[in-house]
């Protein structure tokens, strides 16, 4: 049983949650086990979030309203960690296996994915500044809110921070065959994420000449192609692939995420490229995907 702590039953982090398990000895190995989860939204909108004084019917009613699941069903969805996704209905525990089932891992589809976090707006605020400055060449540093499913907005009134190239290019970790990240087109998502919001996993392909902050991850410019770039930001822009990311019920969308979330092969993901051009509406992006 998981439920937010949204209605402050506990004075700490309303963004808390709180997990109670019952074990019971048995002559064998756990195969099924009920699980409910009251956590995120209902399908009208409405928290599930409750107040210290429901728990008690809540609890009263787990036998009749709490989903059936299989400890198979959570080894697919979670290999390595075994982690419980948040499948708050019989219906989503059927939806997520089917879709596990029907894929691989994107970290074991044969991507040789190389992640990035280009910037830190830390670390980095030495080399900021608010306008590009004459003597080198700027480039202009994206955030979160830069960009939106396959959309993303790089023009100086939509940014308020800047790095010089030269800047950008002094760690390795920011050039690829001695050319930098920048030079290439990437795919980015926001980090930070929420299982409340309308979508949790918001990828796009950013353009060349552009940088991220830390509030973006991106794969490493120049180990894809064009190509590539657009049928991965496609799919992270998918109803399914956004569905496998919320199960986990995390607030940030990190490598070990997206690496996890079964995916259908490559060649068949390639086949994404073309509509995701006609739904980008950036016109350089456009035609380097022609």
């Amino acid at each position: 049983y998981v439920f937010e702590n949204r209605r402050k039953i506990f004075p700490i982090d309303g963004r808390i949650k709180v997990t109670l398990i019952g074990f019971e000895k048995s002559a064998g190995p756990t195969h099924s086990f009920r699980a409910y989860f009251a956590v995120g939204k209902d399908p009208s909108g409405r928290s599930r979030a409750m107040a210290v004084e429901q728990i008690p019917d809540v609890l009263a009613g787990l036998d009749v309203n709490a989903s059936h699941l299989l400890a198979d069903q959570v080894r697919s969805l979670a290999p390595r960690t075994l982690s419980f996704p948040e499948l708050v209905t019989a219906l989503d525990a059927e939806l997520a296996s089917t879709l596990t089932a029907a894929g691989v891992p994107l970290g074991e589809a044969g991507w040789g994915l190389e992640f990035s976090q280009e910037l830190n707006v830390t670390k980095d605020s030495h080399r900021f500044r608010e306008a590009p400055q004459d003597g080198d060449k700027w480039l202009p540093v994206l955030a979160g809110e830069n960009i939106y499913l396959l959309e993303s907005h790089a023009d100086a009134s939509s940014v308020s921070r800047w790095i010089a190239r030269r800047d950008f290019m002094s760690s390795p970790t920011r050039r690829h065959n001695g050319r930098s990240a920048s030079d290439y087109h990437r795919v980015a998502w926001r980090d930070v994420a929420r299982a409340t919001d309308e979508r949790t996993a918001i990828a796009a392909v950013i353009p060349r000449d552009t940088t991220c902050d830390h509030t973006l991850w991106t794969f490493k410019g120049g180990t894809l192609g064009i190509d590539e770039c657009a049928a991965l930001a496609a799919l992270m822009s998918s109803f399914c692939f956004d569905f496998l990311v919320r199960l986990r019920g995390r607030t940030h969308v990190n490598k070990a995420i997206i690496l996890a979330i079964s995916v259908p092969p490559r060649s068949r993901l390639l086949a994404l490229a073309p509509l995701a051009a006609a739904v980008i509406r950036d016109d350089a992006i456009c035609e380097a995907l022609k």
